[in-house]
């Protein structure tokens, strides 16, 4: 009994001393940021209104529309750990960032993906032609000018739906195709001159540090001191010098005995 209530005890400690953080819960929302910008790139907030330049360090969110240029690449990190690359001349969507549902849909060029491993979450990459839905992997989904395309699975495993035909499972260092107007190719192995780096080493930026404080206002006089007189002003009649005393008049010099030995 003894031993129980201690560990009972011990318990209970544990709980009021852990960090708040550790009882996160699951279905916190997902946040995103441009955690790299390489070259020109645009977005379109929320898919309304113009094209506007991207910045490093800038939020995401869902619905909104990112376009890369010719020379442009564009890197993507979120809080529940998954990060995307979006190549040159690729235009994405972002079309949910729910805890349980993170959706893009890829219009054009090239996209990567580290997918973090939560449970009971879906990740899917939409193109024109097919939807690859995953759980936790490495992939890339590639579509042309046609709107065709080509889904690559670098780890773990994807299925890819097409417009036509059954779905597909493709396992690591396999792809298939999903060309418009057939069903999804076999899986292949993927050529050896395809390849993807590791995850990107990026983060969503920290937030702004704080602004300084303003500068403390001067303390006030201490009225139970006198204040300081203040030296007279040149021409504003408050000088507090003795005039000059006024010269003698003519009949006190006449008065005046004159000094013996000098001439009368």
């Amino acid at each position: 009994m003894r031993l129980r209530s201690r560990l009972n005890l011990t318990l209970v400690s544990l709980a009021l001393v852990l960090p708040s953080f550790a009882f996160a819960k699951p279905d916190a929302p997902i946040v995103g940021a441009v955690g790299l910008l390489e070259g020109p790139a645009t977005y379109q907030a929320k898919g309304a209104g113009d094209f506007t330049p991207l910045k490093a360090g800038q939020p995401v969110a869902a619905a909104d529309v990112i376009k890369t240029e010719a020379n442009g690449k564009v890197t993507l990190a979120f809080s529940d750990g998954s990060k995307v690359q979006i190549g040159p001349s690729a235009n994405v969507a972002i079309e949910s960032l729910e805890p349980k549902k993170m959706s893009f849909k890829v219009a054009l060029g090239v996209f990567d993906a580290w997918v973090a491993k939560l449970k009971k979450r879906r990740f899917q990459v939409k193109t024109p032609t097919a939807v690859a839905s995953v759980r936790g992997t490495e992939l890339r989904a590639a579509v042309d000018a046609a709107g065709n395309s080509d889904f690559f699975c670098f780890g773990g495993s994807i299925e890819v739906g097409g417009s036509t035909g059954r779905a597909v499972d493709i396992s690591a260092g396999q792809t298939v195709s999903a060309d418009k107007g057939t069903p999804v190719s076999k899986p292949e192995a993927i050529p050896e001159t395809v390849t993807q780096g590791p995850p990107p080493d990026v983060q969503i930026p920290s937030a702004e540090p704080a602004p300084a404080p303003a500068p403390s206002k001067a303390p006030a006089p201490d009225e139970s001191k006198p204040a300081p007189s203040e030296a007279p002003k040149e021409g504003d009649g408050t000088t507090s010098e003795v005039p000059p005393p006024p010269p003698p008049s003519p009949s006190q010099d006449q008065n005046v005995a004159p000094v013996s030995g000098s001439t009368p």
